[in-house]
Order: C-alpha cells, then structure tokens, then sequence
C-alpha cells in the first residue's frame, strides 16, 4: 500500500548542496551592486541572474538524486573532483583573463578548461564548442544588447 522512498544517491546529494551553495553565495555577492531596472538593468542584474539559475540547476541535480533508479546500485564512491577542480579553473580563468585580453579569450579560456572536467572530449569538439560558446555570447551581449564589452583587447 504504502511506496518505499526512492534511496538518495549520496553523491549527488553532496553536488546539489555544493552547487546550490554556490549559487547562493554568488547570489548573495551580486545583491552588493545595483540591480538597476529592466529598461537600463544595472552591474548586479547579471551575476544574480546566472546565480539564481546555478541555484536552479543544484535543485534539479537533488531532484534527479531522488527520481527512482533502475538499479539498485547506489554509488557511495569519492565525490568527482576533477568536475569541481576544472570546473573552479574556467570559472577562475575567465575572470583573470576577460579583463586583460577581452570576453572572447575569457570565454575560450573557460570553455576549455571546463571541458577537461568531462576528459572525454577531442580537441576538435572543445573547440567546435569554445567557438560557439565566444560566438553566441559576442552575439547576444554585444550585438543584440549593445553592452560595452570589449571582445578583443591588444
């Protein structure tokens, strides 16, 4: 009559807090700056946004823990820290790099060291994506909403 709760995997439980936490705190570092309005949206408008959706992917990683698994295998093994270290580094080089050498060095830098997290991918495929990824940002935050960046700085 009554279902048995699905087991909670351990390791993502411990990344959903991780990324959640993550969020927060960047969340909590943006509402520092002006937030501004939607006609002229000000310096913390976008850190907050990209921090609220962080926070909304560590609560889907939790939800995903709890869905119902097929097996009954529960991997209870070392959190993956290669995922976190070169995840922390794209993040890190982008914010080193963006202001010396312009948002497309930052974005590349980030979208390659980033992918080393996966190590699965070839090195045609890291910059197929870095490539797309510097492309459609220089689109949409330049292009389309005319902020100040400075793509390239020599």
């Amino acid at each position: 009559m009554f279902r048995k709760l699905a087991a909670i995997n351990r390791r993502d439980a411990w990344t959903a807090v991780a990324v959640v936490a993550l969020g927060s705190a960047g969340a909590f570092m943006a509402l520092d700056y002006r937030l501004g309005e939607l006609r002229n949206i000000g310096p913390g408008a976008f850190p907050l946004i990209v921090s609220l959706l962080v926070v909304l992917a560590g609560v889907l990683i939790a939800l995903e823990g709890l869905a119902p698994q097929r097996e009954e295998v529960i991997d209870d093994g070392p959190p993956p820290y290669r995922v976190l270290i070169f995840v922390t580094a794209g993040l890190l080089a982008f914010a080193v790099v963006t202001p010396m050498a312009g948002a497309v060095p930052g974005i590349l830098a980030c979208v390659v060291l980033a992918s080393l997290a996966d190590g699965s991918l070839r090195v045609w495929q890291v910059g197929a994506l870095a490539a797309l990824v510097a492309g459609f940002c220089a689109l949409v935050f330049v292009v389309l909403l005319k902020l100040p960046l400075e793509l390239v700085t020599w």
